[in-house]
């Protein structure tokens, strides 16, 4: 079955030489509650781990996000696609997962988020 069938392609970015438990588990946790069409555990160019699991549900960015998050993906990749969901990306244009590493200093994306905070107080 090709992924591009699937309705949901969830992609997690592990930032570790082993999968963690905590993966493991919150996979088994999935599959209990949704149809798991393909799942690709694959390594990374830097020794890491990338997971494409794609899903017969259709879910919401933000469901896709929060599961992301869940599954251990790397912390500043979510925040980032949080904030691009917010500022109303397309799942098929923010949901990467790259081959090689781009350095975001932190205060961009603070001051990103705090942007965005300002700006729904008006």
């Amino acid at each position: 079955m090709k992924l591009s069938l699937s309705n949901t392609i969830i992609k997690v970015d592990i930032d570790k030489k082993n999968l963690p438990n905590y993966t493991l588990e919150g996979l088994e946790y999935l599959s209990k509650y949704y149809s798991i069409q393909k799942l690709i555990i694959r390594k990374s160019q830097n020794n890491n781990y990338h997971i494409i699991i794609g899903l017969k549900e259709k879910l919401t960015d933000l469901e896709i996000i929060v599961i992301q998050f869940c599954l251990g993906s790397d912390k500043r990749r979510e925040r980032l696609n949080y904030i691009r969901h917010l500022n109303g990306g397309k799942m098929e244009d923010w949901n990467l997962l790259f081959v090689k590493k781009t350095k975001i200093p932190k205060t961009s994306i603070t001051l990103a988020m705090r942007y965005r905070q300002l700006s729904a107080l008006k």
